[in-house]
């Protein structure tokens, strides 16, 4: 078993899968649910999970990367980036720091 755990649509697991990655292939309604149960398991440190697959976890993924026990890191997937991985940045400063210090 890995220490990493891959979160995404099921196409593209399978390439995670390849370098020993442990996987979870999901469809967007049930990411945050496999989310919550992949960081309830303590053998996983890093969870790598797409952008598309995260945007229904923001606050969860904040308090988790927070709570320093694992790091969760959003990486964009087939449908290409967007302001997810923004968002998580701007609101885990804003608690670390008590202000919105990157408003636009």
């Amino acid at each position: 078993m890995s220490n990493i755990a891959f979160i995404g649509q099921e196409g593209i697991v399978s390439l995670f899968g390849l370098s020993g990655i442990d996987t979870f292939g999901v469809k967007s309604q049930e990411a945050r649910s496999v989310l919550r149960k992949v960081c309830a398991n303590e053998n996983y440190s890093i969870v790598l999970i797409t952008e598309s697959a995260a945007k229904d976890a923001v606050e969860f993924i904040n308090e988790t990367n927070l709570e320093g026990k694992r790091y969760i890191m959003i990486i964009p997937d087939y449908t290409g980036a967007n302001d997810i991985s923004k968002l998580i940045l701007k609101k885990s400063v804003e608690k670390a720091v008590g202000a919105d210090i990157l408003r636009e």
